[in-house]
């Protein structure tokens, strides 16, 4: 839906179904966002935000990409149980 946050995830960034997946996004409104491996790829080219991890070693990249996973997921968490909402 418009508005909404779409995250992919793509250790070399060149993955084509999600840099498909992004366009998709992009054109329905959404923000986008990739986590993806040093170089950024084309995905990192393609959408809003790219964190990319400094490496090109793929478990190294995959371990970032599920701690960065779950650090996004807590911050939205709090952000939603805050106070000020």
């Amino acid at each position: 839906q418009p508005n909404d946050v779409v995250v992919g995830y793509s250790t070399s960034g060149n993955s084509q179904n999600i840099c498909q997946a992004m366009k998709v996004a992009e054109a329905k409104g959404c923000y986008t966002m990739a986590l993806t491996g040093q170089t950024g790829g084309a995905l990192g080219k393609l959408v809003d935000s790219c964190i990319a991890v400094p490496s090109t070693c793929t478990p190294r990249i995959q371990e970032a990409h599920s701690f960065i996973g779950h650090m996004l997921c807590a911050m939205v968490d709090k952000g939603i149980n805050s106070e000020s909402i």
